[in-house]
């Protein structure tokens, strides 16, 4: 009885193993078809769609740090019709008709905006700034952050129920730098984190590839993009950087690109504010960065007119300083109380940081020209005109020491 029943276990034991190879290649092939049907679904974002990539339109694509907000604008035709907008194959917008988006080239084409760029009233704001995102706020609707690696925005265009390809972008999103100051992986210094909220700052006042002045504020200003760049912007975001720079212009009436010069609410814009100067110090460390001599050539003019006009306009002869407003306290609250509201009376002052910005910017024009190896004659009148303000800076200012305090008085002032 017990020889039967060992023999019985062992008849058992090998009739299971010769069901074995059957279910294991049943479980391979059941996981290779979930496998499968995922990777239909991730590149299929519609079952109607009709793919016919001869005709979709190859877009350039956008680079971005993982840290900025998402935002693009699309020139579209107007005839389109009725259009999906997906990322990474997921649903985002939808336009019923693009014959109603805002008009562009000779009304031919449509602009349709996503992310920080869908705010309204593009371009000049009350204040006349070169780029503003209007009166809107971005809110979180409009703050879009993306994980590192590449990404798509396709573009489908709906004809009843299909969906056909009409163009894709590229978006590639890196990681920003990293600050390692410690061995510990598992803690992170005050520096570090400090550092890495700066990040998330700076790219909470990108908007539509531009930065805009801070929180609350919806314009690009030549003081904020080109001191932000020296600061080290130039370094993180170079495309930003240039864009908001090359935007930060304005057009006089020979023709002239010259620095645009920001305004404020108190005090209006130029002559009363004059530090529109101060854009040459953020070109100037961009070309540190990049190295890029179209770049350099291009700010090196609008400098080299900015300078002409400022001598033109705002040099006081007697005294061989600039007037203006200060650059860092352009509001009522940098100044008694007889300023208040009244630029013209600001505008008299001769301000020692804008002073000091336009010393700064006859030597960086010298070192540019000296860069781009223009001729040593304008070279050497700009240096000339560099030692010139400094002797009128230091003879026409003192300084005053008190309790710790340090401050630069100029002599003549009644403030």
């Amino acid at each position: 009885h017990h020889q039967n029943h060992d023999h019985g276990s062992y008849s058992e034991k090998k009739s299971a193993r010769r069901h074995y190879p059957y279910i294991r290649n049943a479980l391979i092939a059941f996981f290779q078809l979930i496998i499968l049907f995922k990777v239909l679904l991730y590149f299929k974002p519609s079952w109607n769609t009709i793919n016919n990539n001869e005709d979709v339109i190859n877009l350039k694509s956008i680079e971005i740090l993982s840290t900025v907000p998402l935002g693009f604008a699309l020139d579209l035709p107007k005839t389109l019709g009725s259009l999906e907008i997906y990322l990474d194959s997921q649903l985002i917008s939808s336009i019923d008709d693009t014959a109603s988006l805002s008009e562009q080239h000779e009304h031919e084409h449509g602009t349709f905006n996503f992310g920080t760029c869908d705010i309204a009233d593009h371009g000049d704001d009350g204040l006349k700034h070169a780029f503003s995102l209007g009166q809107g706020v971005l809110g979180n609707m409009k703050s879009i952050l993306l994980k590192p690696g590449n990404h798509i925005i396709e573009i489908q265009q709906r004809k009843e129920t299909q969906l056909i390809p009409y163009a894709q972008l590229p978006l590639k999103v890196e990681s920003p730098p990293e600050l390692i100051l410690g061995s510990n992986p598992f803690s992170s210094s005050p520096y570090e984190n400090s550092y890495k909220l700066a990040l998330k700052e700076i790219g909470q006042n990108i908007a539509c590839n531009h930065f805009v002045a801070g929180t609350g504020w919806s314009q690009l200003w030549t003081r904020d993009t080109s001191f932000a760049a020296e600061l080290g912007a130039s370094l993180i975001h170079p495309q930003v950087v240039q864009k908001s720079l090359m935007a930060s212009v304005e057009v006089l009436e020979n023709g002239e690109n010259v620095w645009l010069q920001d305004k404020c609410g108190h005090f209006g814009g130029w002559p009363n504010l004059s530090d529109a100067i101060v854009g040459v110090r953020g070109a100037w460390s961009l070309y540190l960065v990049n190295g890029d001599k179209e770049f350099l050539s291009w700010a090196y003019n609008v400098t080299k007119n900015s300078l002409k006009r400022a001598e033109h306009d705002v040099f006081d002869k007697d005294s061989g300083l600039f007037l203006g407003c200060s650059s860092f306290m352009e509001s009522n609250s940098g100044y008694p109380e007889k300023y208040e509201n009244d630029g013209q009376l600001v505008g008299k002052t001769k301000a020692l940081s804008t002073n000091m910005l336009y010393y700064s910017g006859y030597k960086l024009v010298s070192k540019m020209g000296r860069e781009l190896g223009v001729a040593d004659e304008p070279i050497h009148a700009f240096e000339e005109k560099a030692n010139l303000l400094k002797a009128s800076i230091r003879s026409r200012y003192e300084r005053f020491e008190s309790d710790n305090s340090v401050c630069l008085l100029m002599n003549s002032a009644q403030i």
